[in-house]
């Protein structure tokens, strides 16, 4: 039994022991829930289980148990936890303990599956296994007039397997990597409460290591037609990096002025230490063997200096301004030192070395600054809005010793202009334009204008009803003397929905549609101007309802998404449904179905058709 399931099951017992009746008349109140799912399965069970993974087998849907020193007081105690078990890919838990007023205890889990197996070409094989989990904790004392002092934990480890390939003697080989990474970080946080200037300090120390380990899968490259093999590959490697952090925030708030200013700085240190040995057998080990050995040591450094500060300033009842501003620096510092040897000869018989010393240094380092104004009006109808905005980013690097220093720069400006009109409750109309240029990239795919137009529309009609319509439509170009970008994004949709006023069902119908479309010029590996380009057609069509008639309560919800797009077409159903019956004494059983389909049009090895169903008994306590 897994750590999860030992947590599912004893959270699960605790809740069935202390949620009798006698211990409910002491002030305890709870709801527990738990079920069983059973899984039919059709096509391809890998590429299901990385787009969802989730199980068959028992789990722990729902938990809730409360304590009250009495009726209508705040609880002095709080469990939850819900899709704990095998067959639900998240895990989640939190425990709120305070004993006395001034004192708050605060105790969390967060714990994920991950799976990525899809049938890809052999030159980008991958496949990951890992589980990750997630533990908080929290000391807050809140006796203190001036200010409120918290204190906290976290810990987060990561494990499992990443196999991917391996380039060597013009082959790609199998590998697995075993995860072993692990981060810890401690918080101290102090906010105060009297001053006119609310004020908050948080001081955090984390620190992360890797000692992930490699190793061969089997030996042979992925053809398995090449004579030689992959028979020696490890890692002794170990990386640590320590992450001091200070924040400083101050909000201030009257009849007319609003501001809010945040700072922070950290330096993260990395060191990194080891060794790898890549051992090749040349036919088998009959003619010979070729080794690499790197031996080497990094160190790097990253200083980050940000700050945000934002003012809105109320000149009457309708008009407004709102000023914004945002810096950050981050300068990157990197050595790395030590030697890559050759070795050519045969298992245990002295032969060939070759030694190359390594001794490289190199440096990067961003700079950004940001800042908008703008002025808005707000009439009882009637609304508009205008904003201007500019914005630098200089970056300055160098990637080894003997490289020549490349700096950036990039200015950016634009505006934005909007409107909004109201009809009563009945109708909402608001539309907005905003432009943006640029005057070089530092990315090929950074454009040199942006011009984005959003539109809305929102109806509240009677007994119920809904409607709503919504547009955004995007171009961003650069020159062909840049890289010729050539983009455009047009995402609208409408939905309609009727809400039962007594709160006794309802129903909504949704439909979205995204058009993406860009093109970039490339230079291949080979210097060949090429051309990339990237096309989705979206269409999006979901449809979901609730109802309820007496004790039986019904909901379920269906999506339909389709893209048509040449880059890579695939449809896809997602359908869910649900009926529960409330018994005696707070009982209460529920019956759901889940069906997933997925379909490529240009191959049928990552599709998969999965009807997931399952029983869940429920008591609310």
């Amino acid at each position: 039994m897994g750590k999860k399931d030992r947590l599912g099951v004893g959270l699960g017992l605790a809740a069935l022991l202390l949620g009798a009746s006698r211990v409910a008349a002491q002030g305890f109140s709870g709801d527990v829930a738990a079920g069983h799912a059973w899984l039919n399965e059709g096509g391809s069970l890998s590429s299901f289980s990385t787009q969802y993974n989730q199980g068959e087998g028992a789990f722990l849907e729902n938990l809730l148990l409360e304590w009250r020193p009495a009726p209508g007081a705040a609880p002095r105690f709080s469990l939850k936890a819900w899709s704990l078990g095998d067959p639900e890919p998240d895990h989640h838990a939190r425990l709120v303990f305070a004993p006395a007023r001034t004192w708050r205890f605060n105790l969390g889990y967060d714990g994920r599956a991950s799976v990525f197996s899809l049938m890809e070409p052999p030159e980008d094989h991958r496949a990951d296994r890992w589980t990750i989990e997630r533990w908080s904790a929290e000391a807050v004392y809140d006796g203190w007039n001036a200010a409120r002092i918290a204190l906290g934990l976290r810990h987060s480890k990561r494990d499992g397997q990443v196999d991917r390939v391996l380039y060597g003697l013009n082959e790609l080989y199998p590998m697995r990597v075993d995860l072993d990474e692990s981060y810890r970080e401690v918080t101290l946080r102090v906010e105060t409460r009297t001053l006119p200037v609310r004020l908050f300090f948080e001081q955090s120390l984390g620190a992360f290591e890797r000692e992930n380990r490699w190793r061969p899968l089997g030996g042979r490259d992925l053809s398995g037609t090449d004579p030689d093999l992959l028979s020696r590959l490890e890692t002794s490697r170990k990386d640590e990096i320590d992450v001091p952090t200070s924040r400083l925030g101050a909000f201030y708030r009257n009849d007319r002025w609003d501001v809010a200013g945040t700072f922070l700085y950290s330096r993260s240190d990395l060191d990194a230490a080891g060794s790898t040995w890549r051992t090749f057998d040349i036919a088998g080990g009959s003619t010979g063997q070729i080794a690499y050995l790197d031996e080497l040591v990094g160190s790097a450094s990253q200083d980050t200096l940000a700050g945000d500060l934002r003012a809105a300033y109320r000149l009457t009842d309708a008009w407004s301004l709102r000023l914004r501003g945002a810096y950050r620096k981050s300068q990157s510092d990197s050595d790395l030192v030590g030697r890559s040897l050759l070795h050519v000869g045969f298992p245990g018989i002295p032969g060939l070395d070759f030694s190359v010393p390594v001794d490289e240094r190199g440096f990067f380092d961003v700079t950004d600054r940001s800042a908008s104004l703008e002025a808005a009006y707000e009439g009882r109808r009637f609304g508009a809005w205008g904003a201007v905005f500019g914005g630098s980013r200089a970056v300055d690097w160098r990637r080894t010793t003997d490289g020549g220093l490349r700096s950036a720069d990039r200015d950016s400006s634009g505006y934005r202009l909007g409107a909004s009109w109201r009809a009563g409750r009945r109708l909402t109309l608001s539309g907005e334009y905003e432009r943006g240029t640029f005057e070089r990239y530092v990315l090929r795919v950074d454009p040199e204008t942006v011009d984005r137009l959003t539109l809305r529309l929102r109806s509240r009609l009677d007994s119920g009803w809904s409607f709503s319509l919504h547009g955004r439509f995007e171009r961003t170009d650069a020159p062909a003397s840049q890289s010729g970008l050539d983009g455009r994004s047009d995402a609208f949709g409408a939905s309609v929905a009727w809400d039962d006023p007594k709160g006794r069902g309802g129903v909504a119908l949704e439909v979205d549609r995204n058009r993406l479309r860009s093109r970039t010029d490339i230079v291949l590996p080979d210097r060949a101007a090429d051309l990339s380009i990237y096309d989705l057609g979206l269409w999006t069509v979901g449809l979901r309802g609730y109802f309820t008639v007496g004790r039986l309560s019904l909901d379920g919800s269906i999506l339909r998404v389709k893209d048509s797009g040449h880059t890579w077409p695939s449809s896809s159903w997602i359908g869910d449904a649900r009926a529960t019956v409330q018994g005696p004494k707070g009982t209460r059983v529920s019956v759901f179905a889940q069906r997933r389909e997925y379909d490529e049009d240009r191959s049928s090895q990552d599709d998969f058709q999965v009807t997931r169903y399952g029983i869940v008994f429920g008591w609310r306590f």
